[in-house]
């Protein structure tokens, strides 16, 4: 068995930033939050970690659609920390909101262009379409593989063949066989992804080759060797606005979901304690914010059903 100290994380997504000049049906609902308020709640929580966690992990969409001034707004608050301390991969909404008629190549190097910092080996020989995934070691027994599962003008989402190439490849890879795996990825595998915020979203969000990944996963830790067996398999992402620990969809893994840092329901962020072996907790909590519960009730009946 391992007995390294654990890894402490603290997971966000789904800021959604949406920029001084937009204004949104569902900001009256009191759903969005506003670009002055997502700077203050990130530049608190950064400052509120600092120090106690490892890293920070953000799970995508980091805007609303991929503007710069949003792209700026965030990185204001996170340039005040070393690039170091953050892995980054993208959101649907950073790369492939669908009510933007832009290319999702062009969006992606816009990302790459504003989050270069936060992105290992970037720039490199690789284009947009191939730059992901990428790994980093975060410690010497912890090893992160970031993925993007974005397409093109969709809420969906998708690996694809080669990314679930690569990914088998890291899993197997002899370099890693004694490290806690964990995977970084927008769209949630095993969640129900048409809920967003208690809204029932009546279009799918869903990764489309979510089987295919599960039984990458399984295949792997049935076929492990013993010796690796004492290391953990942690998959986080968002997309859903929900947050949620799955250890049951598959055996020997462990799924996280990040709440929506941009919507003013529930809580911000999720702060998680991992164990080499694949023990996790949550540290750092926040209590839900209360004051949104009554709107959360009733505003599936006034809040029309919109692209997330």
């Amino acid at each position: 068995m391992t007995h390294g100290k654990p890894l402490k994380l603290l997971v966000i997504s789904d800021i959604h930033c949406v920029g001084a000049s937009r204004f949104a049906f569902s900001r009256l609902a009191g759903d969005v939050k506003s670009t002055q308020e997502v700077q203050e709640d990130l530049a608190a929580a950064l400052a509120g970690f600092r120090g106690t966690a490892d890293f920070v992990l953000f799970a995508g969409d980091f805007t609303d659609n991929g503007k710069p001034h949003q792209y700026d707004a965030v990185l204001e608050v996170m340039r005040n920390y070393g690039p170091e301390w953050f892995c980054a991969i993208p959101g649907n909404h950073d790369t492939a909101n669908v009510n933007n008629m832009e290319s999702w190549n062009g969006r992606m190097r816009r990302f790459k262009q504003f989050m270069a910092p936060y992105l290992p080996g970037y720039p490199g020989p690789r284009g947009a379409r191939e730059y992901f995934p990428y790994i980093r070691r975060l410690r010497h027994d912890f090893t992160l593989i970031g993925l993007d599962t974005t397409l093109a003008r969709t809420a969906r989402g998708r690996l694809g063949p080669r990314q679930l190439d690569l990914l088998r490849a890291f899993l197997d890879a002899p370099e890693f066989s004694r490290t806690h795996k964990i995977i970084l990825m927008h769209h949630d595998a095993v969640g129900q992804a048409k809920l967003f915020n208690g809204f029932e979203i009546h279009y799918g969000n869903v990764l489309l080759d979510a089987d295919e990944f599960l039984e990458l996963l399984r295949a792997h830790l049935r076929n492990r060797p013993e010796g690796q067996a004492a290391y953990g398999l942690t998959v986080i992402s968002g997309h859903t606005h929900l947050q949620r620990v799955d250890t049951e969809s598959v055996p020997g893994a462990t799924f996280v979901t990040a709440p929506a840092f941009g919507s003013r329901f529930e809580e911000d962020y999720v702060a998680l304690e991992l164990q080499p072996g694949g023990a996790l907790s949550l540290f750092g909590g926040q209590p839900p914010r209360g004051k949104s519960r009554l709107m959360r009730k009733y505003a599936k009946y006034i809040v029309p059903k919109i692209h997330t």
